[in-house]
């Protein structure tokens, strides 16, 4: 049986390790900073929608436990001003698919406990630089799936499958906008719900109509 070390305990660590137990043939080993319950304890960063794509991807995985508790969406509607008193700029749109939103404090406390229930190993332990060079020897597949930490720098960015320059770009661009003492007003910024909270299941949420995108 093959060996693999997942380093992280994100959202891609955990799903990549369901799909890896639920295709058979490999002993996963999930390294993570903190245990479940830690997770679920630590302060609210914020609640991502997730987008429908994904959440077809945590159903066909088993790992999907809120259909009756999310809060559904299917389009977003943004209003905001370059600075006081300029016209507003408003854009509206429809997914493709209908998205929800989950606590993610919820959905790593509950993957991390499935995936020691159905097989999984998971070592609560902070990875160094030099911890990757003992794991990666120890096994056939060492998958780094960290953010901007330490272990992050460890791969060099791939200009030809990274959009980190233009991200860079919008971040440099929004600083500019505020040394020149513009004010970015965020209006609203609300989910075009599809239903409501813990109510019906997503085929059964009364649709919203269709928006273009304004200027």
């Amino acid at each position: 049986m093959r060996k693999i070390a997942i380093i992280g305990c994100g959202t891609s660590a955990m799903i990549l390790s369901h799909a890896l137990l639920n295709h058979g043939g490999f002993e996963v080993t999930v390294f993570s900073e903190k245990t479940a319950n830690q997770w679920y304890e630590d302060p609210p960063t914020g609640t991502p929608f997730v987008a429908g794509e994904n959440v077809d991807i945590e159903r066909e995985l088993g790992i999907e436990h809120w259909d009756d508790e999310m809060f559904f969406g299917d389009g977003i509607m943004l209003d905001f001003r370059s600075n006081k008193g300029a016209e507003p700029l408003t854009i509206r749109g429809r997914f493709a698919k209908l998205g929800a939103a989950v606590d993610l404090r919820t959905r790593v406390q509950h993957w991390m406990n499935d995936f020691v229930a159905h097989g999984g190993h998971l070592v609560t332990e902070r990875v160094t630089p030099e911890r990757v060079d003992a794991i990666s020897r120890s096994t056939d597949l060492t998958v780094l799936a960290t953010g901007k930490g330490e272990l992050g720098s460890l791969i060099e960015r791939d200009p030809k499958r990274s959009e980190l320059l233009r991200v860079v770009a919008l971040q440099e661009l929004a600083s500019s906008w505020l040394e020149m003492r513009y004010a970015l007003r965020i209006g609203i910024l609300k989910f075009l719900c599809a239903g409501c909270w813990r109510t019906a299941l997503p085929q059964n949420r009364q649709s919203v109509s269709h928006h273009e995108v304004t200027f």
